[in-house]
């Protein structure tokens, strides 16, 4: 595996949006921001003008979830909250990255900046199961599982430190997801130009 790769972190249906410089982001109609997502001032500054990656599981798919790249995890962040569905049709009617309960952690990587990388639950989907708390992993370690249904993992990076791969990029931009599975390339680092 190239190591200016990075991969995706679970099977799923892939949507990237663009944190604009308010950290505010479209997802299904629906404008949020980092603020909200996160519920840190300080963590949510650091992804303006970023990008982040959607991975929306289906019931079929493998529901655990690996670091996209080497480095120091931080300790988890669990924020309460309801558990809704993440079927798109659900997703257009309610503000679910904001109200779903998700936890989340920072991972210091070795090519790709500060990635937070949050899971968020769902409907049936009540367990978000972290293997670790502060840690240095290596990517393609098991981070956790989701236990039960459909759920949805962010990933969000930095500004200038990825490039997503422009067929991921051209489905997003006309609002179609990309399915991809756990370890394939989705993007590569910014640096290697």
């Amino acid at each position: 595996m190239q190591s200016d790769a990075l991969v995706s972190p679970c099977d799923g249906k892939l949507s990237v949006h663009p944190v604009k410089e308010n950290s505010a982001f479209q997802i299904k109609g629906h404008s949020y921001t980092m603020r909200e997502l996160v519920n840190d001032d300080r963590i949510a500054g650091r992804y303006e003008s970023g990008v982040m990656l959607v991975f929306r599981l289906t019931v079929s798919d493998y529901h655990r979830y690996h670091y996209p790249d080497s480095g120091r995890k931080s300790q988890n962040t669990r924020i309460k909250g309801i558990l809704h569905t993440v079927i798109p049709i659900a997703a257009g009617a309610r503000r679910i990255y904001c109200e779903n309960t998700r936890e989340y952690f920072t991972l210091s990587s070795d090519h790709f900046g500060e990635i937070l990388m949050m899971q968020v639950g769902a409907l049936l989907v009540g367990r978000i199961c972290n293997k670790h708390q502060e840690a240095i992993v290596q990517r393609g370690d098991e981070a956790g599982w989701f236990e039960y249904g459909g759920s949805t993992v962010i990933v969000c990076l930095e500004k200038h430190t990825v490039e997503v791969l422009p067929e991921i990029m051209k489905m997003s931009e006309s609002k179609l997801e990309t399915d991809v599975k756990m370890g394939q390339i989705v993007g590569f680092a910014a640096w290697k130009k």
